[in-house]
């Protein structure tokens, strides 16, 4: 559709007066063929913005879910500082050893074979 430049209305391109007025409408192909380019580049932008603010739109949801990921996963991990450690008691000595573990001093044995061969009293 061409514009009437005498009325401003909206005429069907092939017509060469307009319908509401009578007023002689020359058709310049160039204007029509700018016109054309014109709203064909808004077009093109309008569909490049409506890409961009799908893939931002996209770009935040996985980012919320990468992050909700993040923080959850570590909560589900046993948390190994709330377990007690349990560690062995210093190395003892063999006299001390001995007499620890062995409550009748009778019962350690003596000689030159034995691990422990200092006397106990």
């Amino acid at each position: 559709m061409i514009v009437c430049p005498h009325c401003g209305k909206s005429v069907p391109p092939q017509m060469r007066f307009c319908p509401h007025c009578g007023g002689q409408i020359d058709v310049d192909f160039e204007q029509i063929r700018h016109k054309l380019a014109a709203e064909k580049r808004r077009e093109e932008a309008m569909e490049k913005e409506r890409r961009a603010r799908k893939f931002l739109i996209t770009s935040i949801f996985i980012f919320i879910a990468a992050l909700s990921l993040l923080l959850a996963v570590p909560r589900s991990i046993p948390n190994l500082c709330a377990y007690p450690v349990y560690y062995a008691p210093p190395q003892k000595s063999a006299f001390d050893a001995a007499n620890w573990l062995i409550k009748d001093p009778a019962e350690i044995p003596r000689g030159q074979n034995s691990i422990l061969s200092v006397p106990l009293d």
